[in-house]
């Protein structure tokens, strides 16, 4: 079982690797060769609270008791992942809108972006 979970572990980082790489390769960040690594290592770390955060506020305040009361308890990724999978019945698809709101989000054109009045100046 452990070796299970390991490798699922595994699959779902390299998933997240590969969807980042994929925003990087599209959006062409300036960034230096050597910092490269760092920078997409947030990026995960970003493209995960935006997921985790989507999830949690799909539940119910119950359900986020509940939710604090499993992490208090050092429960296991399984044990999570088994909590969301049964308290968000399309969990798959909010998962799948998660990170193409990250992605859209990411991908912006700021130049494309309307012009917005100054922001106001104190006295």
């Amino acid at each position: 079982m452990t070796d299970q979970r390991t490798q699922q572990n595994t699959l779902d980082y390299l998933s997240m690797q590969t969807f980042v790489n994929e925003l990087v390769a599209q959006r062409k960040p300036n960034i230096p060769n050597n910092e490269i690594a760092n920078y997409k290592e947030s990026l995960i770390s970003q493209v995960l609270e935006s997921v985790n955060s989507r999830l949690v506020g799909l539940l119910s305040q119950t359900q986020q008791q509940q939710l604090e009361k499993l992490l208090d308890s050092q429960a296991s990724q399984e044990q999570i992942s088994q909590f969301f999978s049964n308290s968000i019945p399309d969990l798959t698809a909010q998962i799948a809108a998660a990170l193409s709101e990250f992605k859209k989000g990411y991908l912006i054109d700021l130049d494309k972006l309307p012009d917005l009045p100054p922001a106001p100046v104190k006295p």
